[in-house]
């Protein structure tokens, strides 16, 4: 059997409260909603007890940047320089 999966997602809302609570310059902005977005769509194929975590290390402005999300759409992240 061959299958396809569409998935898509509007994460406005998630990366707009991300952005308010961690008070992120609009580079890091960018950056932690993306990866915090990708890490909700991966985390939708994983099992009940199972989480899906992107962590980014880098040696630029923004630093190391982690998000980490479930298969129920539940999605956390941070920057360690915002």
């Amino acid at each position: 059997n061959q299958e396809v999966s569409v998935i898509s997602i509007v994460g406005t809302s998630v990366v707009s409260d991300a952005v308010t609570r961690h008070k992120t310059a609009p580079t890091a902005s960018a950056a932690l909603g993306r990866t915090m977005l990708a890490a909700t769509l991966l985390g939708t194929f994983k099992g009940d007890d199972e989480t899906t975590q992107i962590t980014f290390k880098g040696d630029g402005p923004i630093g190391q940047i982690i998000a980490i999300s479930d298969n129920t759409g539940q999605v956390k992240g941070m920057c360690s320089n915002p």
